[in-house]
């Protein structure tokens, strides 16, 4: 099968977010199924520079990657509009020579285009939006945006991918049309290879001097507003009533939030025990899941469409805490992870229960690790995507 990807960033231009890991892993993956995959993407690589391929290549396996020059990197990175003219020109002169094409972003030219062309040659494309439909920021221009042509985006595609059903019910929000039938839940996935073999117990306890006593409760992610850290710190007062030893650590990077987050420790006197970590990457991250006693997202919005730091820690065999608005509980079984309600006693309740309880944690821990071997890693992925493919091109061309 020739598959085409189209995405504004791909690997291993990371600091625009999930799209540009998950669309090469997923590429990556169809690759070793036998596929021919070739990625349409921008030089996009991060605020300063431009993509380099001496400076910043990866090994691409068997991968047909195109990069194409943005017309201007700080709109790119500062306003997420990439403009890639060179990208129109091709997809107009070569989308015929695919047999499906896979858009793994919403709200962009390139998208637009990758679409227009498309459906002009008779080739079917796969839409995932990666939780970019709901209109929270700049809703006037999304709105015109989806006047234009987001509207079609949606009722051209052959199929939709959500990551939930929590992402698929929002796009009912913004497009009330959407075809149902077009709806199809694919889980996120993880590199099962970076954790067959996780760090030993202790790094991230010694480099921040933790006693190996203290119980430590972990959040890794943005500090936005969307997380619901705020909803974690007023929660923590009550954790801190019920374990006078427990701290929690926040990693990740500052997205407008922390200085407002750091008055609310203060105001509630927890300075001592609630630790602005910053961001973690590689092995250092993965060091702070495998000593973490306990792991929680406390997203309060509806906008977390999966969470993957949760079957990150998963993966390290650390027990989970999550809220029922996060897209990643629909996932997860209670035998391997808590769902609860995105209020500070619900989280507070949780929290103090599996702390409280050993073998409840062991177990949660050993079921989630088993959960996300046996079915949140990419090549489980890509073999559901491959189903889907399959079905539409022998719908479209039997």
């Amino acid at each position: 099968m020739k598959i085409l990807q189209v995405v504004s960033s791909f690997a291993p231009a990371y600091a625009y977010g999930g799209p540009a890991r998950s669309t090469y892993k997923i590429s990556k993956s169809l690759t070793q199924l036998g596929h021919n995959v070739t990625v349409y993407t921008t030089d996009a690589y991060d605020a300063d520079e431009r993509f380099n391929d001496e400076k910043h290549g990866i090994p691409m396996e068997e991968l047909n990657v195109h990069r194409f020059r943005n017309v201007n990197n700080t709109l790119a990175y500062e306003y997420n509009l990439c403009l890639a003219p060179g990208m129109t020109t091709k997809l107009k002169r070569n989308i015929k020579n695919f047999d499906i094409v896979h858009i793994e972003e919403f709200r962009t030219p390139q998208a637009e285009f990758a679409r227009r062309y498309a459906t002009k040659a008779g080739i079917p494309y796969i839409l995932q939006t990666n939780g970019g439909v709901p209109r929270t920021l700049r809703p006037k221009q999304k709105w015109l945006f989806d006047k234009i042509t987001g509207e079609k985006l949606f009722e051209d595609a052959s199929r939709i991918i959500a990551t939930s059903e929590s992402e698929s019910n929002r796009y009912f929000d913004v497009f009330p049309d959407t075809d149902p039938n077009k709806l199809e839940h694919i889980q996120n996935g993880v590199d099962l290879e970076i954790y067959q073999d996780p760090p030993r117990k202790g790094g991230f306890r010694t480099r921040y001097g933790i006693d190996p006593d203290v119980p430590v409760v972990l959040f890794v992610g943005r500090l936005d507003d969307m997380k619901g850290v705020d909803l974690l710190i007023d929660a923590f007062k009550e954790v801190r009533k019920q374990i006078p030893t427990a701290e929690l650590f926040l990693v990740g990077p500052d997205d407008g939030l922390q200085n407002t987050l750091e008055r609310q420790v203060s105001t509630l006197d927890l300075e001592e025990f609630i630790h602005f970590i910053g961001p973690l990457y590689n092995k250092s991250k993965l060091e702070a899941y495998v000593d973490a006693d306990l792991f929680v997202l406390p997203s309060k919005y509806r906008y977390e469409s999966f969470g993957n730091v949760v079957i990150e820690a998963m993966a390290c065999e650390t027990a989970v805490v999550l809220t029922e608005k996060c897209g990643a509980a629909e996932w997860i079984p209670s035998d391997a992870g808590r769902t609860i309600a995105a209020k500070p006693d619900g989280i507070s309740e949780g929290i103090i229960q599996i702390l409280n309880d050993d073998d409840l944690r062991a177990e949660m821990a050993s079921n989630g690790r088993d959960l996300v071997l046996k079915k949140f890693y990419w090549s489980a992925v890509a073999e559901e995507i491959e189903e889907i493919y399959c079905e539409v091109i022998n719908k479209e061309h039997p």
